[in-house]
């Protein structure tokens, strides 16, 4: 609640600046769940109800996006970041 929202839109703007606001939604909401799973493939599959494939299919996706990898823990950090400053601005 500290942050002022116009650094918390900086930061959604500058992570997915290259992505629609609908990619932008899923991704995010896809970040938490690889973030609450600790990386799981197989918890994040079944907590949003898709196969496995489609987990490494969205981590692949959200590299090509945004240039940055949820495996990598700095850059999973920056996407949960921008993910809930998304989420909470909703």
């Amino acid at each position: 609640d500290e942050i002022p929202v116009v650094y918390k839109n900086q930061c959604i703007n500058q992570i997915f600046k290259k992505c629609s606001r609908k990619e932008i939604e899923d991704f995010s909401d896809f970040i938490v769940a690889y973030y609450n799973n600790n990386g799981s493939i197989n918890k994040i599959a079944d907590q949003l109800f898709i196969h496995k494939n489609t987990v490494q299919y969205k981590i692949n996706k959200i590299i090509n996006k945004t240039g940055l990898d949820l495996r990598i823990y700095k850059d999973m950090i920056e996407l949960l970041l921008a993910s809930t400053f998304r989420r909470d601005s909703q």
